[in-house]
């Protein structure tokens, strides 16, 4: 994706149309960089060989995120994702509960 288009519509709701995108997406609007592991720290399941291999990919592809030795950050695009999260974030009480 060239730097001088912007971000679809369809690339943004596509990105959001996951759970596990959405949370790690969320999670980036408050804590960048976040730690991806398998285990949390109680041992825990953290993240799947999905996340690893459909989820972050789909969000690297699309420059929300970088990706990088379990370390992710926001990417160059999240800023074009970012008022998309911030407006489900300030309507969570009206939306369904595994939205956000």
């Amino acid at each position: 994706m060239s730097h001088t288009e912007t971000t679809s519509t369809d690339a943004i709701f596509d990105a959001l149309s996951n759970s596990r995108r959405r949370q790690l997406l969320f999670a980036l609007l408050e804590h960048n960089p976040q730690v991806v592991s398998p285990q949390s720290a109680n041992g825990e399941k953290q993240y799947t060989l999905k996340d690893y291999h459909v989820h972050l990919p789909k969000l690297t592809d699309n420059e929300f995120i970088t990706y990088e030795s379990n370390k992710v950050e926001k990417g160059p695009r999240f800023e074009e994702i970012r008022p998309v999260l911030e407006l489900l974030e300030s309507q969570s009480d009206e939306l369904p509960g595994d939205l956000v």
